[in-house]
């Protein structure tokens, strides 16, 4: 493998990672406003402020059905924005339970990493060279860059370590 060649790559597939989460949010976000549409929010709201329009000429006699459009109209404001509201909390939560379930996935790689890190190690030890196992820690590297931004190296005893953030989320045996 060509390390150059795998450090641009997790480097890209980190940002491709990260913009195809954007789209998703970006994606509930539209489906939530509901624009353009009949029962979008700014079709309500249009609704509502012609109906305020609407009691700023009513003469006298029109009035009283004018009052009970504006409140009907305004009702149906509130109602939508609740719905809005409603969805965006539940948009929340979901987001939420991925991000868990994101953190579980990345510490299940790191956990693999670290025991991939043992055998290789203990493989190498007498000059051979692991490189099936190297191949499984590659493809564990790829899908974490997916997942977060990371940096990894080998030091000179042969230990891999991985950070993410600068912290270290693999030392070599150990994840954390």
């Amino acid at each position: 493998r060509d390390e150059f060649l795998d450090y641009k790559f997790r480097g890209e597939n980190t940002t491709s990672g990260e913009w195809t989460v954007r789209a998703e949010a970006l994606s509930m976000i539209e489906a939530i406003f509901n624009e353009p549409s009949s029962s979008g929010i700014t079709t309500v709201l249009d609704q509502f402020f012609n109906s305020l329009q609407e009691l700023s000429k009513a003469t006298e006699d029109t009035v009283v059905t004018v009052k009970a459009l504006v409140r009907q109209r305004g009702i149906a404001l509130a109602n939508t924005l609740s719905y809005t509201l409603s969805q965006f909390e539940k948009m929340q939560q979901d987001t939420d339970f991925e991000i868990r379930a994101t953190i579980n996935e990345i510490n299940g790689y790191a956990d693999q990493i670290a025991k991939l890190n043992e055998q290789i190690f203990k493989f190498e030890l007498d000059g051979n060279k692991a490189n099936d196992l190297r191949d499984q820690r590659n493809l564990l590297l790829d899908k974490l860059s997916e997942l977060v931004h990371i940096e990894y190296h080998e030091d000179s005893q042969g230990k891999f370590h991985v950070l993410v953030s600068g912290k270290p989320l693999v030392s070599h045996l150990q994840a954390t």
